[in-house]
């Protein structure tokens, strides 16, 4: 009977190591690794937002190409054109003729800066900015270290079975 009690005891204490072991284990390695993948995933969000910026500028680029493709081929082959946009620029203008819907200044408007609306940070965002900070993800690391030593010291601390006469023994 008392062997059975002791028993039960040390299974009470042995779940109740395993879970602080388990605990400690994983908070240690949530902090850890939290504060070494926070700074590159923050990069990595910038970065993608500046490629989404220089590809909406390349997509305006490619279009003024065109557009300007376009007006050098209708200048290079129809001298009608090329009369048609000479006496528009001068202020000239037939009664019969009406002004053509794409002058040379309406092709070539200034490049605006073509930064694309970005997409809404995910929820952990603001958790990896903050860090990513220097000192934040320093103390991160070493208190996650901390934990997981901690952690490792509990479990070869804790016996492995409720027979504490073969630990005395050895």
């Amino acid at each position: 009977m008392r062997k059975t009690v002791r028993q039960r005891s040390f299974r009470l204490r042995h779940a109740g190591s395993t879970l602080a072991f388990w605990t400690l284990a994983i908070a240690g390695t949530g902090l850890f690794a939290i504060g070494v993948l926070a700074t590159p995933w923050c990069e990595r969000q910038d970065a993608r937002h500046r490629l989404a910026a220089e590809q909406a500028r390349a997509r305006q680029v490619a279009q003024l190409a065109e557009n300007l493709r376009v007006v050098c081929n209708a200048l290079a082959d129809d001298p009608r054109y090329l009369a048609r946009q000479i006496r528009q620029d001068l202020g000239y203008h037939r009664p019969d003729e009406e002004p053509l819907p794409s002058s040379g200044r309406h092709l070539c408007p200034p490049l605006a800066s073509a930064v694309p609306e970005a997409p809404p940070d995910p929820a952990i965002a603001p958790l990896c900015r903050t860090f990513s900070r220097p000192v934040i993800k320093q103390v991160t690391v070493a208190v996650g270290v901390m934990l997981l030593g901690i952690a490792l010291l509990w479990f070869e601390a804790t016996p492995a079975s409720g027979n504490t006469d073969d630990r005395a023994a050895r």
